[in-house]
């Protein structure tokens, strides 16, 4: 039986990964603040809750020991909530990921595998970048991810053989859900104000359902293909403006809600947003066999049964569901 840590395991990709993990018959550890709730991970007789912080060694340690894979989804998230406070977002996301990196090479995890993000490429419109393609990134969160990635790059070795993930913007319902994603935000508020508010519209996103990140993580478990040094690969299924996103976002909402609801539209207004790239996710698909599943009208619909089920309570004003908002609100009472 395998052991499976999951850092971050109460947060939007964990749970969705962790449940998925334990069906499969993985004995799982999770390591998790839960600042954004604790109801986010069904009991489990496998399911094991370490309640610490990333840069706690102890606690890191403690988590890993006896590991057989890692899999690093903990940090702040995001680049407004990065921006908020740059010391404390490479804090974390940086010497907590040391921590961890360190921690796993001592327990003699076999597999590590950590989402970085394709925000390291920053600005990228002239054609999909791929793998081997520079990078670039022009916020503090994409900044954490590629120094991370280099510390995974520099700890890597015959007995430590990292795969790093740069997933494109996710998208989908989640038990601990996210409503500050492009794809999520639009739908929450063509469905909840009937209308979505487009900021630029011309800049480039990749997207990818967060169950398909997950599928992606539990194939790496799965095949027999071991990195060599230090596997990167991008994960992405759709390349669009944020305009065709916002359309079709729009479009699967009043194709669901039916007439009986008032159509939500879509209105445009001029941003100083740089964030603009295509991702070319080939070799994930050449060397691993891996597809993504969902279509983005997939993940509209299943937001919406989300909503019509009451599964997320206050969906415009709390701020579980916002990570700047939490962020922001738990600077302010350190201050």
């Amino acid at each position: 039986m395998t052991t499976v840590s999951v850092s971050g395991g109460g947060g939007y990709v964990g749970s969705v990964l962790v449940p998925l993990l334990l069906a499969g018959g993985h004995r799982v550890r999770v390591l998790d603040l839960f600042l954004f709730g604790e109801q986010t991970l069904p009991a489990h007789p496998m399911l094991e809750i370490h309640r610490g912080d990333i840069r706690d060694d102890t606690a890191v340690s403690r988590w890993l020991s006896g590991s057989d894979v890692a899999i690093h989804l903990a940090g702040i998230a995001n680049d407004p909530s990065c921006a908020l406070d740059r010391a404390l977002s490479w804090d974390i996301n940086v010497g907590g990921s040391s921590t961890i990196i360190d921690a796993a090479r001592r327990s003699g995890v076999r597999l590590f595998v950590y989402t970085s993000s394709a925000s390291v490429y920053g600005r990228a419109e002239d054609r999909p970048v791929d793998e081997e393609s520079p990078t670039a990134p022009i916020t503090v969160y994409g900044e954490t991810k590629l120094r991370t990635e280099e510390l995974l790059r520099a700890a890597a070795g015959p007995d430590f053989r990292p795969v790093i993930i740069r997933p494109a913007a996710l998208y989908g319902y989640s038990p601990r859900l996210r409503l500050d994603l492009t794809v999520n935000l639009f739908a929450n508020h063509a469905v909840h104000r009937g209308a979505v508010t487009v900021f630029g519209g011309a800049q480039l996103r990749p997207t990818l359902h967060v169950a398909d990140l997950c599928r992606l993580i539990l194939a790496l478990l799965r095949n027999s293909w071991q990195a060599q040094h230090c596997a990167v690969f991008n994960a992405g299924n759709e390349n669009s403006t944020v305009q065709q996103i916002a359309s079709r976002v729009v479009d699967a909402v009043n194709s669901r809600l039916g007439t009986a609801h008032s159509r939500a539209t879509v209105s445009t207004v001029a941003s100083d947003d740089q964030r603009s790239y295509a991702i070319d996710s080939t070799a994930v698909r050449r060397i691993l066999g891996f597809r993504p599943a969902r279509a983005m009208e997939a993940g509209v619909d299943g937001l919406c049964d989300a909503f019509s089920r009451d599964l997320v309570p206050d969906p415009l004003d709390d701020d579980r569901y916002y990570n700047v908002r939490r962020v922001q609100r738990l600077l302010g009472s350190l201050s």
